[in-house]
């Protein structure tokens, strides 16, 4: 039997965009949610000194590729990758990026994918790819 209770990955959506959220708040950002209402954008901000960006948030409960789909050439826009542990005693983990990086590690990898044959599953990035941007708070406007 799985362990992965079905209708996880909408779960795992959920939850990160609202740790995403209330990690910014935190940091006195003020967070809308699109409510699915833009695909390629999660949460619309304002930064502390009122300048405006979007969000868009990704998040799984393993350590596998993450799944960016297309990603938009918007300069506003930036990835909040959140890590939720299965176990509730473990914090979350964030990885914070703009669309910039996060879009030229999805096409090397789509070219890494065409040019080793591989069967092409949807544009992503290996987790690995994200670990220099954990924690990187400071890449957002300020």
């Amino acid at each position: 039997m799985s362990e992965t209770p079905v209708g996880l990955t909408n779960l795992s959506k959920w939850a990160a965009q609202f740790h995403a959220a209330g990690e910014l708040t935190r940091r006195k950002y003020v967070v809308a949610f699109t409510m699915g209402n833009t695909p390629m954008t999660d949460l619309l901000v304002k930064s502390p000194s009122e300048k405006f960006f979007q969000v868009q948030v990704k998040g799984q409960f393993n350590r596998a590729q993450w799944l960016t789909g297309k990603v938009s050439d918007t300069k506003s826009l930036y990835y909040v990758l959140v890590y939720l542990p299965k176990l509730e005693s473990e914090a979350p983990s964030y990885f914070i990026m703009p669309s910039e990086e996060v879009r030229t590690i999805v096409e090397a990898e789509d070219r890494r994918a065409k040019r080793e044959h591989l069967k092409p599953f949807a544009s992503g990035m290996p987790w690995r790819a994200a670990e220099p941007w954990k924690d990187r708070w400071n890449l957002l406007p300020p």
